[in-house]
């Protein structure tokens, strides 16, 4: 296969989690109402798939043209190539959404919706179709230029109008059911312009590197400062535009799309813990050519699967939308508890090396948490059917402080239990977890108010399960000092 469509192959790792949390979501089935037309169950089906290999042209695209500006070499041309084949992979994505989304909005076949009338129509007079012929002319006027460019002024010129056609739904996004739609759909366009620099940099980048290897000492440094531009606006813009949907605490621990944006935040953590992997590693053995190449290509192929699953939970997000949250009672569905009693402190410990007490005291009861792996997970468990499954929290302090309080409770319990795994590599701590943890999200869902369905139950499990077993393959050897200045979690 050419090179120039295998950039970015990875990505499309994110297909299996974009169907499996449509699954779980509901997002396939087809509403029937008495006496009215229904959308059509390939519609339904191909939607979000056509969404998806939307964004992925658009990312690599306008990471091509950022890549190919960056490079300032006049007489290089591959990336411009690459970026004119990706351009008329979005154009066909666009065409193959825009029929699909006019069958969905009018419940019609996708045969209706390529007659001549309606899709002009729509695109002329209807706001949504309108985004649409905007993306259209931008993509095309983006794959003519890249036949046409010369000047290092005309690749940054083209590199914008691709990075507004990339940005140009969230005009049309989900802030739009707030009064404060202004404000959300600019900063979901500016997170998804910087996303798509990211992701689609990366991508291309490294696809540069196997065909031109002399351009390592030039071309790193300069994406991983871009890049560090990115990761801070796509976590600026997704802070507001989380706070501007998701209002309350509650929100983020009781409602799957709140979950959702979780699993998000979590995906971002785990992205820019291999970017400073990659700033620290890579850039370092720079001089070694290979090797340091060798690295970017570990990392980044790491990297493109998460970035994968990010555009996959952002393709159900825009499907979904926002649904009622279970704010009377601030109770946490079992993926949210997945997600903060275990993914996150994972993440944490990864990140950052534990904090040694100072005090002999606070040492010796340091020791002691995180020592006896059994014991925290115990604990760990113990606090998440409190929390989550009782619920004593949230009938003390009222259902949002409740939720504050109970979710700082199961970071703690998971932070200790986390770093007594990777302290001592017990196989204990972790097996403990996994027996117990099918029993906790069953409890869970029998004392909520309003419980969740089988699906979502499974998937809470099988994640729980999927993370224990990766951290039992890749625990460190029993050590024998308990001493956490000496933990080391940088691989």
């Amino acid at each position: 296969m050419n090179l120039g469509l295998r950039i970015g192959a990875r990505l499309w790792w994110g297909l299996p989690v974009l169907l499996i949390l449509l699954w779980v979501a509901g997002a396939f089935a087809v509403e029937v109402f008495p006496g009215l037309a229904s959308t059509p169950l390939s519609t339904v089906l191909l939607l979000p798939l056509a969404r998806f290999a939307r964004d992925v042209a658009a990312a690599i695209t306008v990471g091509a043209l950022v890549i190919g500006a960056l490079l300032g070499v006049n007489t290089y041309r591959q990336v411009f190539r690459w970026a004119f084949t990706w351009a008329l992979l979005w154009l066909i994505s666009l065409a193959a959404l825009l029929a699909l989304t006019i069958s969905d909005i009018f419940a019609a076949s996708v045969a209706a919706a390529l007659q001549p009338g309606i899709w002009w129509s729509f695109l002329v007079d209807v706001s949504v179709g309108r985004v649409f012929l905007f993306q259209f002319i931008t993509v095309a006027i983006v794959a003519v230029l890249c036949t046409l460019i010369r000047s290092r002024a005309a690749r940054w010129v083209t590199a914008v109008i691709a990075v507004s056609g990339a940005a140009a739904p969230a005009v049309l996004g989900h802030g739009g059911v707030h009064a404060a739609h202004v404000s959300a759909a600019v900063s979901l366009a500016v997170h998804i312009a910087a996303i798509s620099i990211w992701v689609g940099g990366l991508a291309v980048l490294v696809a540069l590197l196997v065909i031109e290897p002399s351009l390592s000492s030039f071309m790193l440094p300069r994406f991983s400062l871009l890049a560090l531009w990115c990761v801070i606006f796509v976590a600026e813009s997704g802070l507001l535009n989380s706070a501007l949907h998701l209002g309350d605490p509650s929100q983020f621990v009781g409602s799957f799309y709140g979950v959702l944006v979780l699993g998000k935040v979590v995906l971002l953590g785990v992205l820019v813990r291999f970017g400073w992997l990659q700033r620290n590693q890579v850039l370092a053995r720079i001089s070694d050519g290979e090797q340091s190449r060798a690295l970017l290509a570990r990392y980044a192929a790491v990297e493109m699967a998460v970035m994968g699953a990010a555009i996959a939970i952002s393709v159900v997000l825009s499907r979904i939308g926002l649904t009622p949250a279970r704010t009377a009672t601030g109770e946490f569905l079992p993926p949210a508890t997945v997600l903060l009693a275990i993914a996150v402190p994972l993440l944490l410990v990864w990140v950052f090396a534990p904090p040694a007490p100072r005090s002999r005291l606070g040492r010796r009861s340091w020791a002691l948490l995180t020592g006896f792996s059994p014991f925290s997970a115990v604990l760990l468990l113990v606090v998440v059917a409190e929390v989550a499954g009782v619920g004593i929290f949230g009938t003390l302090l009222g259902p949002e402080l409740g939720v504050v309080v109970g979710t700082l409770l199961l970071l703690a319990a998971g932070y200790i239990w986390a770093t007594s795994v990777v302290a001592t590599g017990s196989v204990a701590g972790i097996v403990l977890v996994m027996v117990g943890w099918p029993p906790v999200v069953w409890l869970i869902n029998v004392l909520a108010t309003n419980p969740v369905g089988w699906k979502t139950t499974l998937l809470s499990v099988l994640v729980a399960e999927a993370l224990l077993a990766m951290l039992w393959v890749r625990r460190p050897k029993r050590v024998d000092s308990l001493d956490v200045r000496a933990i080391s979690v940088a691989g």
